[in-house]
């Protein structure tokens, strides 16, 4: 989208869409031959280093390495696909090289090895002739920028003071409504170790449930007098966690 015809409305990429998943579907049929084949693993073992390595390398470049450009991102996958596509047409005089005296039995897994390290060179060469981003616009998005990611992700500092989960009891309470943002007691926040503000995660107290219970809050000023088995939680909240008036459930501090 960013290179090819960008700022079109969205009737026209999701025309584009439909003809990428068509497309997608003609190139599986076109794959059945291939999984027909010898044995499935050694079927997968082909298609899998044929397509993974370009998609890996862009993705462990984008992560790990600030100076990685969206045009080089580009360049690695499409470059990549055509250079082990190529692969197939001269396997000899590319893959070869990586056979390590296997022979040409192991070119359909010595190609991933190849693949990565032709998509990884025209990543590299692509990021040293083109302009990187500017940093505050990849924070929170490489390695070494965390904290910028968990600091825009809760919209404040974050508290990493660590702490215990508590169990409480909850009380609806239709004045919090719209507002995202759950009372406990000052005890409970001090077991927490919170502050208001903190985001803070309640849940079922079965754990296998795996999150399909839970809601992600913010911690309000605990009021002194509240009594310290209750979470007030607004009656909007409590319904997305399914969560009913009187049940324990269980609250610990995200950050």
């Amino acid at each position: 989208r960013p290179y090819i015809k960008p700022n079109r409305d969205d009737k026209h990429y999701l025309r584009v869409a439909r003809i990428t998943s068509l497309g997608a579907a003609a190139l599986g049929l076109a794959l059945v031959p291939i999984f027909m084949k010898d044995t499935i693993y050694g079927a997968h073992s082909m298609f899998t280093a044929a397509v993974t390595p370009p998609v890996l390398m862009a993705i462990l470049f984008g992560i790990t390495w600030k100076r990685y450009t969206p045009a080089a991102a580009f360049v690695t996958i499409v470059g990549g696909a055509i250079l082990i596509g190529l692969s197939f047409v001269w396997p000899d005089a590319l893959v070869g090289p990586f056979d390590f005296g296997m022979g040409p039995d192991s070119y359909k897994f010595m190609r991933a090895l190849f693949g990565l390290l032709a998509a990884g060179s025209l990543g590299v060469s692509v990021t040293w002739f083109t302009k990187p981003k500017p940093e505050e616009k990849i924070k929170g998005l490489v390695a070494g920028t965390q904290l910028d990611a968990m600091r825009r992700f809760k919209g404040g500092t974050p508290n990493r003071r660590p702490g215990e989960k508590v169990r409480l009891i909850t009380k609806f309470d239709p004045k919090l409504a719209g507002q995202n943002v759950v009372i406990v007691s000052k005890p409970a926040l001090d077991k927490m170790a919170a502050d208001p503000g903190d985001l803070l995660y309640a849940s079922h107290t079965r754990w296998w449930y795996g999150g399909l219970r839970s809601v992600h809050v913010k911690a309000g000023a605990a009021i002194e007098s509240e009594d310290t088995d209750l979470v007030r939680i607004s009656p909007e909240d409590a319904a997305s966690a399914h969560f009913t008036e009187g049940q324990e459930v269980v609250v610990e501090k995200i950050m």
